[in-house]
């Protein structure tokens, strides 16, 4: 395994290390009789990153990094657990010159070693954490969605190898690439398809994408996100965003947990990157749009809109995430919801019905529907 903390800049300051995981799925494995083959499968195919806690060092010594709680299990093992390679994250002042130093930092600590390792998951970053050897899901608050990792989630090993292929992506996956060059290979791609466009707005939750995550497992339907939105939908068909620097900021990210193709007109380049530039596509000036009008040319006949809010919230807040310094908080969403319009008669002169199912929205162009109503019937033939 890559030990991937250890290519932080200081390995002894917590601020470099804060977000290394960002986005991520991690695993946090306590010792456990059951056998770890398939985790290490699974984490070598999706490339998660895994925090062994203590005693399960000596089973998984493949593992990212060693979390270690207190003095006491230090100085019983250290002399065996210094031949692990990676580097060891320590909520105690342990006096090895791999230690991470977290104590009175930005994570809360707990008593138990395996709930502090995955606070410490989430202080890193994790998105998703993944328990091994956990009895019970803790109730700890932290930003990241825990559950417990279970051997039904796998195929079953009939071979020493791991056949990657064979896998289920829940969370991430690998690269996939577009059924051909350019624009015309997604031609008619989704013809006759009910297609969901998941915006970054802020009425955007998390609940909803997991309802329609649901519905696409169900009936098929694809699924395309817009900018960060990526990170709750990490299983989507396809993302869609309109400005290079957003992809500057998150292209890392995404490379390492997005498994589906990603979108631009912008002149960005990458693995798994189609860039629509010179290429006559209308993105009608925004992400939201660009999206729509993409399912459109894969030839969607309804396309449902969740969290394309086309206004601040009234509390302030111009996305359902915190935005990135670097890049602008939707300072222009004033000149681009005026494209809309324009978008909802095309696609009126096509025949595709849109229909905006966001909790709160200030567009009036595209027809508004309850989310619930619209995932309590099957899609119909077109």
């Amino acid at each position: 395994m890559p030990h991937a903390l250890s290519l932080a800049p200081n390995r002894t300051d917590p601020n470099c290390w804060l977000n290394v995981w960002e986005g991520l799925t991690v695993f946090v494995i306590k010792a456990t009789e059951s056998p770890l083959e398939e985790v290490l499968r699974y984490a070598l195919a999706y490339r998660c990153p895994v925090i062994a806690v203590e005693d399960a060092i000596f089973q998984a010594k493949w593992a990212d990094t060693l979390f270690v709680s207190g003095r006491s299990w230090w100085q019983q093992h250290k002399h065996a657990a210094r031949r692990f390679r990676g580097p060891v994250i320590t909520a105690s002042n342990i006096a090895d010159p791999r230690g991470v130093f977290f104590r009175n930092h930005r994570y809360p600590l707990y008593e138990d070693p395996g709930t502090c390792a995955i606070s410490c998951a989430s202080f890193l970053g994790a998105r998703h954490v993944l328990l091994v050897g956990f009895d019970a899901v803790p109730e700890i608050k932290c930003t990241a969605t825990l559950s417990l990792f279970h051997s039904n989630l796998m195929p079953a090993l009939d071979s020493e190898e791991s056949d990657a292929e064979s896998i289920p992506e829940p969370v991430g996956g690998r690269r996939k690439t577009h059924p051909g060059k350019g624009l015309a290979g997604w031609k008619q791609e989704w013809r006759g398809k009910t297609v969901f466009v998941l915006a970054s707005g802020p009425s955007l939750t998390q609940s909803d994408v997991n309802a329609v995550r649901d519905y696409r497992q169900r009936y098929g339907c694809p699924v395309v996100v817009t900018n960060t939105t990526f990170k709750l939908a990490p299983w989507a068909d396809l993302l869609f965003f309109y400005d290079r620097k957003w992809w500057q900021v998150h292209g890392d990210v995404v490379t390492k947990t997005f498994g589906g193709l990603c979108v631009t007109v912008s002149q960005t380049k990458g693995p798994g990157v189609l860039s629509l530039q010179g290429m006559g596509f209308n993105a009608y000036r925004n992400s939201g749009g660009g999206a729509i009008s993409f399912a459109m040319e894969a030839g969607a006949k309804r396309i449902i809109l969740v969290g394309l809010d086309g206004k601040y919230a009234a509390d302030g807040r111009r996305h359902w995430h915190v935005q990135h310094p670097m890049l602008g908080d939707a300072t222009s969403l004033p000149r681009f919801i005026k494209h809309f319009p324009a978008l909802a008669a095309e696609a009126s002169k096509r025949g595709v019905q849109i229909l905006n199912a966001s909790r709160d929205t200030g567009l009036t162009c595209f027809t508004r529907v309850c989310l619930d109503n619209v995932l309590s019937s099957a899609p119909q033939p077109y």
